[in-house]
């Protein structure tokens, strides 16, 4: 029997192993982060597919929470791309659309060449400026 690639097993869903364990971020739990970090350096190690999308469209960016500027630019740098989910949104605009983000986590996806869709809208015809302005 083969040896299966857990590393890029996916779920019904579409949702890999590095997905599922990039949801158990919290930016306020710094042990909670630390294992979330060393998680994301296993799955990479091990071969995964960092930019893999699931069933709807959503990276592992979409789902990591604010306030997490290392997490973000570790993915980043790790090769994950900057791209719209199924609904057409952004990271920018999944950021801007959370009630507690902070001008750092723009600035921080702005860095990382964010600003290249600055404008993009969403399937709704939506802006990250309209979410902020909202």
């Amino acid at each position: 029997m083969a040896n299966p690639d857990l590393a890029n097993y996916r779920t019904r869903n579409g949702h890999t192993a590095f997905h599922i364990a990039n949801c158990w971020s919290a930016a306020d739990d710094p042990a909670v982060e630390a294992l979330s970090m060393h998680l994301f350096y296993f799955f990479k190690d091990k071969g995964a597919d960092l930019s893999s999308l699931n069933a709807y469209r959503k990276s592992v960016l979409h789902y990591v929470p604010i306030h997490t500027e290392k997490k973000i630019r570790a993915i980043i740098e790790a090769g994950v791309r900057l791209r719209p989910d199924a609904e057409g949104q952004t990271e920018l605009h999944l950021t801007i659309r959370r009630l507690d983000w902070k001008l750092s986590d723009i600035k921080c996806l702005l860095r990382y060449g964010a600003f290249k869709n600055i404008n993009a809208q969403n399937n709704k015809g939506r802006t990250p400026l309209d979410f902020y302005l909202k």
